[in-house]
């Protein structure tokens, strides 16, 4: 018992660590002024729908982006692929994948990449030069999750990011932190997401969006769950968001969520989706409206896999 308290007392030292940190580091008062936004943008029909409320709840392979250390509760084999149509012609893409490795350890790797075409060429006075170029960004990560006990998980993600537009690009590295805490029916999650290199395009250097979260998940029963979360990134003002998910006779589920930024152009509001499950496969469906930009959809597809962990 008195090794146990040790080990959550140390365990919810070590991941509050990067939070206190991050009142150490300057603030930027403009939104977006960091590199690599796509880190800030969620990912899977499933959280989208929930507004994103998932760091306290990391119980699928999208848990990577979200809290790398919930991949362990999962005890299957399962395997992620999403699309995201976007704003402005932008789409993105997202690869998810857990093996259990054993009864302690759980591996997981993905794949996010986001991608536009067809941008006009125009010189230093904004006239048209008749060239379109593209551009694109993505990361690739691998995840090691430990489950410490039946109450605490804790998880990292080492990755490389990559960001290119026209003809320049350049690659960073990056690490995500997560714990996971389960107190009965709530789970707490505190996530600390992108501390890694600087990247640079043309002249310049730019930071990585470090992204602090806190989340809590309560399971009302079996088939209802609740989130919660507290998002900070660095160019950022304080984000809050609220999500929830009901099935009905495990078959179908139906989400909804809210987004509170204080940024309606960056995704303020509803967000709203539905999920249809059959045996070991899952396809899932996800809106949020966008401002004045318009409206995203993203679609899911989800396949567990019948070997459990050894």
């Amino acid at each position: 018992m008195k090794k146990n308290i040790l080990t959550i007392s140390f365990t919810l030292t070590l991941f509050s660590l990067p939070f206190y940190l991050s009142t150490l580091l300057p603030a930027s008062s403009n939104t977006g002024t960091d590199a690599c936004s796509f880190l800030k943008m969620d990912t899977g029909a499933r959280p989208v729908a929930m507004a994103g409320a998932f760091s306290g709840i990391a119980d699928d392979a999208n848990s990577i982006q979200y809290n790398p250390a919930g991949i362990s509760q999962i005890n299957k084999s399962e395997i992620t692929l999403s699309h995201n149509e976007w704003i402005e012609d932008i789409r993105s893409e997202y690869l998810g994948y857990i093996q259990p490795i054993n009864k302690s350890w759980t591996l997981g790797l993905a794949m996010n990449y986001l991608y536009t075409s067809g941008l006009v060429k125009r010189d230093i006075y904004g006239n048209e030069l008749g060239e379109t170029f593209g551009g694109n960004d993505g990361s690739s990560s691998i995840t090691l999750s430990k489950k410490i006990n039946k109450d605490v998980f804790v998880g990292t993600n080492l990755k490389i990011i990559r960001e290119a537009l026209d003809e320049k690009k350049d690659i960073a590295y990056a690490s995500d932190f997560g714990l996971l805490y389960k107190l009965s029916k709530l789970q707490i999650g505190l996530v600390a997401q992108n501390i890694g290199t600087k990247i640079k395009l043309y002249q310049d250097s730019f930071s990585l969006p470090i992204t602090f979260r806190v989340g809590l998940g309560y399971k009302f029963a079996k088939n209802t769950t609740i989130g919660f979360d507290i998002i900070k990134s660095i160019d950022n003002k304080t984000d809050f968001r609220l999500g929830g998910e009901y099935w009905l006779f495990d078959i179908l589920a139906f989400r909804a969520g809210y987004k509170f930024n204080p940024d309606e152009n960056t995704g303020k509001g509803i967000n709203a989706g539905a999920g249809l499950k059959y045996k070991n496969y899952q396809a899932d469906f996800g809106f949020v409206p966008f401002g004045d930009f318009g409206n995203i959809y993203r679609m899911s597809m989800t396949i567990r896999f019948d070997s459990v962990t050894p």
